[in-house]
């Protein structure tokens, strides 16, 4: 697989931007990492809820980050999404992309990624009217892939562009890029994780699941495009 890196040098996931209000970024990041972990367990919102006495759309509002997070409420939501602190914690890390215990900052994109933009159809002048950074309207955590496989032909071919995002997790059936650890990288469809393991599926030769070790994973994330 090649990797066209639109926000950042490398393949590894990017930082998240620092807000003006603390609290609220705690929020949305304590959200966002049980979000995380519990799509990953393939656990419903509603079986977290129950754990915590709620429904599970009073717990999609604590995942969005509209809620302020007790340590009780985290620990009772880890205990239902079969997760550890230890997870909880790398998960929040992963997501800022630094390691447990350091200052958290943003990356910046690096790489360019522009293309002029014309005018209408119909316009005489058919000169461009400005050139546009494709991550103005991609956003800051999509990147690229050019597949360079068969393994889920014929729902993506060999040589076809994926857009995949790395600030999400992907969802159960859906196309997913993996990221290991050694440098390369995988378009799959998504199945769910143990905890141990993930579960993924490939269609050609033959339609089959296979696992890749969490230890030897960097990343997944989902595919949002796919095209020539």
């Amino acid at each position: 697989m090649q990797l066209i890196a639109i926000n950042a040098r490398s393949a590894s996931p990017l930082g998240m931007p620092l807000t003006h209000a603390p609290k609220k970024a705690e929020q949305q990041l304590n959200g966002q990492a049980l979000y995380n972990l519990r799509n990953r367990a393939d656990v419903t919102l509603a079986t977290v809820g129950r754990a915590l006495g709620m429904t599970g759309a009073g717990w999609h509002n604590y995942e969005k980050g509209d809620r302020k997070f007790s340590a009780d409420k985290i620990e009772k939501a880890l205990s239902a999404i079969g997760a550890t602190e230890h997870d909880f914690e790398a998960e929040r890390a992963r997501i800022l992309q630094t390691p447990s215990g350091q200052t958290l900052g943003f990356a910046e994109a690096a790489t360019p990624f522009i293309f002029n933009l014309h005018g209408r159809p119909d316009a005489q002048d058919s000169r461009p009217t400005r050139r546009l950074d494709l991550r103005q309207v991609l956003g800051r955590t999509i990147d690229a892939l050019e597949v360079a496989s068969d393994r889920v032909s014929p729902w993506a071919e060999s040589g076809e562009l994926v857009l995949f995002d790395r600030a999400r997790s992907p969802r159960r059936g859906k196309g997913c890029v993996i990221e290991l650890k050694s440098g390369g990288f995988e378009v799959l469809l998504y199945e769910k994780s143990d905890g141990s393991r993930y579960y993924v599926k490939e269609l050609y030769p033959e339609e089959r699941v296979v696992t890749y070790s969490v230890s030897d994973v960097r990343g997944v994330f989902p595919v949002v495009f796919r095209g020539d």
